[in-house]
């Protein structure tokens, strides 16, 4: 039996805590049973459970495992096809494929462990880091090595390149501070850093139990079938569930790992446990939790992330103890405090917006921005839904006679199809949103409600690579409307499916609450044209660079992904009339300001060398040659920062005589004045965040507009201005359809 919630996105990282623990003695063996039969029976695919399908389930799951091909030699992999792969399904149906993984498993953790101690061994040669030798970067693509000696070798040359990359960045960092110091030393450093991440990743490996290895063979049963399935386990889906929300309960806190695996707080949520506690600080290095405060701690150094998020978990109420590493004087200093846990809604999350009142060629006018960053909406019905908050903040717009809105949806990775449906029917009133068919082939219209828009003016709609899901469906629905004028990535992330949060119960079981859930692909969604977005995404109408699309690849780099196609147009899809959005002309105009701006163009030389490291894939391991490249890249990134430096005090100055930018969060839509927005606080007005992690200097636009919201409200003057020129007719109003 089976619970089902209808979504549509993207995986999602969010850096928080929710959700409940795994049940320590669930039976994952029926899980298996239990999950095959849900995607045998209800994904889309339509895949028999055979030879085939057992095949692909051992590759991903050796892909999880060994996704670089350090590990596993072609040998007994083809041995494992043979013997395990082929017969997966019939041993998932018979609850005998958990002994098959974890005797996988075992191997590759042996397989760590042997590594390590070898890399000991050879950090104490000597590398002379001299000749023409190259080292393959990327190796999920290559082949295998044939045997375990040659996977040895393969291994020889990885711990080779850990070492010069480490090496390189320490002799940069004394070059850099004119330091006088000897070779030998950076040598030396290099090695201890590079022999305690290998340490650190078989005291990962070690700590992976029972549940991490039904974890990783149960995600490989459900991307067998494509990407976009998978398995989740309780604090994975506890974390998915703040991320459709908007909240989640704990301490209210955002970190990332360091490069010593130490985890940083490097954001604290305003008004949220931790900080009304007042003890933690951004910084802090999170080293133990005590999960029930009652001085029972753990030590978190070489623990894995899902593992930390579930021991920061809790309820509501309850208090945590977290123990921090805090430098003082240039020393360490071990803190212990306690957080009781609370509800914290994720601000950050919530759709948020701003109103320039914009000044050029002598007039004056005012452009409203929001910014979706998920298609949230309410699990359990109460709570708040992405498309009301943006119908608040446009009424706000409209009471300050905004000419113009701008929509972001850059890094938007999705959320629920009725909200992008609503969402849509804000700016283009009753119709058509989406199309969506079942694995059977029937296909179903999703509309909106909206008897008519509640926003008329002139729209631009912002994307790139990241913006996934329901963000292609309201891009989309927009652009076939004419709309709005699309300005982003070459194209976006192309996700055409859609899933079903599959919970798992089964029958006679009294206990299944951690048995976990199935995210199952239910359904392909068309456009209203009846094109997919599947692999191709939503191409803009003017395209602006952006490193992003070399970097991810989209759905099509994912393995399994189900195939583009087409299908008849909606037979109630109309066009209606918005006004010529004149996509010629804007173009024209967008590619002279871009082939003239020094933002863009850095982009520009930024794809172009993620493209030529990506297409050679390969790293020279000849130290003199390296430390040439590096010299020639930190004077080309001083000359880029001392040209970015300028520009963005020339933006500051001529910002200053075009416009005035006023904050309209959530919290702002119903004051009688909208506060100024102020660039150095605003920003962060939810969250405190660490300035700079790891060397990572964190950059200030002006006014917070970035390069492409500048290129966006651009385009939107330059609509402004071809619309009111003598030789272009006026625009009908916009028709209400009944």
């Amino acid at each position: 039996m089976f619970k089902f919630l209808q979504i549509l996105v993207i995986p999602v990282i969010l850096s928080g805590v929710g959700g409940v623990g795994v049940l320590r003695g669930a039976d994952f063996d029926l899980v298996g049973r239990e999950m095959l039969r849900a995607l045998e029976n209800g994904h889309y695919a339509r895949l028999p459970a055979d030879e085939t399908l057992g095949l692909r389930i051992l590759e991903r799951y050796l892909y999880r495992l060994d996704p670089e091909r350090l590990y596993f030699s072609k040998e007994e992999v083809g041995r494992w096809q043979r013997e395990v792969g082929r017969n997966l399904p019939e041993l998932i149906f018979s609850r005998r494929a958990m002994e098959k993984a974890r005797e996988i498993f075992e191997i590759f953790r042996r397989r760590v462990k042997r590594r390590v101690v070898y890399s000991r061994v050879l950090l104490k040669d000597e590398f002379p880091f001299d000749g023409n030798n190259q080292e393959v970067v990327d190796r999920s693509e290559v082949e295998r090595p044939a045997n375990e000696m040659a996977l040895m070798e393969v291994w020889k040359g990885r711990v080779t390149m850990l070492l010069l990359n480490e090496k390189l960045e320490r002799a940069e960092l004394m070059e850099v501070a004119a330091a006088n110091g000897e070779d030998v030393e950076v040598i030396k450093a290099a090695k201890k850093s590079v022999e305690e991440a290998l340490v650190k990743l078989d005291q990962d490996v070690t700590e992976m139990d029972e549940f991490d290895v039904a974890e990783y063979f149960l995600s490989a049963v459900a991307q067998a079938y494509c990407p976009d399935s998978d398995y989740m386990s309780p604090s994975e889906k506890g974390v998915f569930d703040s991320k459709l929300s908007g909240e989640l309960v704990g301490v209210g806190i955002q970190q990332r790992e360091n490069l010593r695996g130490e985890i940083v707080v490097v954001g604290i949520v305003r008004g949220g446990p931790a900080d009304r506690q007042g003890q933690l600080q951004l910084g802090d290095r999170i080293v133990g939790v005590d999960q029930d405060a009652n001085g029972k701690w753990v030590d978190i150094r070489s623990m894995a992330d899902d593992r930390i998020i579930e021991l920061i978990l809790g309820e509501i109420g309850r208090k945590v103890g977290l123990r921090v590493l805090r430098e003082v004087g240039g020393v360490d200093r071990e803190v212990d405090l306690v957080i009781e846990r609370g509800l914290v809604t994720v601000q950050e999350e919530l759709a948020k917006g701003v109103i320039l009142e914009y000044y050029q060629e002598g007039e004056s006018l005012k452009i409203g921005v929001i910014e979706v960053p998920s298609f949230y909406f309410p699990i359990d019905g109460k709570g708040r839904r992405v498309s009301g908050d943006v119908e608040r903040l446009l009424r706000r717009m409209k009471k300050e006679k905004v000419k113009g809105v701008i929509l972001d949806l850059r890094d938007n990775g999705g959320g629920a199809v009725s909200e992008a449906a609503r969402m849509t029917g804000l700016f283009v009133g009753s119709g058509p949103v989406v199309l969506t068919r079942a694995k059977m082939g029937a296909l179903d219209t999703v509309r909106s409600s909206h008897r008519k828009p509640f926003y008329e003016g002139a729209m631009v709609v912002l994307l790139d690579r990241n913006s996934a899901s329901a963000s292609e469906i309201v891009a989309a629905a927009l652009q076939d409307y004419g709309r709005a004028v699309l300005v982003g990535s070459e194209s976006t992330y192309g996700k055409g499916t859609m899933q079903n949060i599959v919970d798992i119960e089964m029958p006679f079981i009294a206990d299944t609450e951690g048995m976990g859930d199935l995210k199952l692909t239910s359904r392909k969604y068309y456009r209203v044209t009846g094109r997919s977005v599947q692999l191709k995404g939503v191409k803009p109408d003017i395209v602006v660079p952006d490193p992003h699309v070399v970097i991810d690849r989209g759905a099509g780099a994912s393995k399994y992904a189900l195939a583009f196609d087409l299908i008849d147009q909606s037979a109630k899809f109309k066009k209606k009339n918005f006004g010529d959005l004149h996509l010629d002309e804007l173009k024209e105009r967008s590619e002279s300001r871009i082939q003239a701006s020094s933002f863009f163009r850095h982009q520009l030389d930024e794809m172009r060398r993620e493209l030529e490291e990506r297409e050679t894939n390969k790293q020279s391991m000849n130290f003199e040659d390296r430390m040439v490249e590096v010299r020639e890249r930190r004077e080309l990134m001083k000359a880029k920062r001392a040209e970015r430096r300028v520009l963005m005090m020339d933006l500051e100055d001529e910002d200053r005589k075009r416009f005035q930018v006023f904050r309209l969060n959530l919290d702002d839509a119903g004051k009688d004045r909208l506060p100024l927005y102020d660039v150095m606080n605003d920003g962060d007005e939810y969250v405190r965040k660490l300035a700079m992690v790891e060397g990572e200097v964190k950059i200030r636009w002006p006014n917070g507009l970035d390069g492409v919201e500048r290129e966006g409200l651009q385009v939107l003057w330059d609509l402004f201005e071809i619309r009111e020129r003598p030789d272009v007719e006026p625009e009908d109003e916009v028709p209400i359809v009944e």
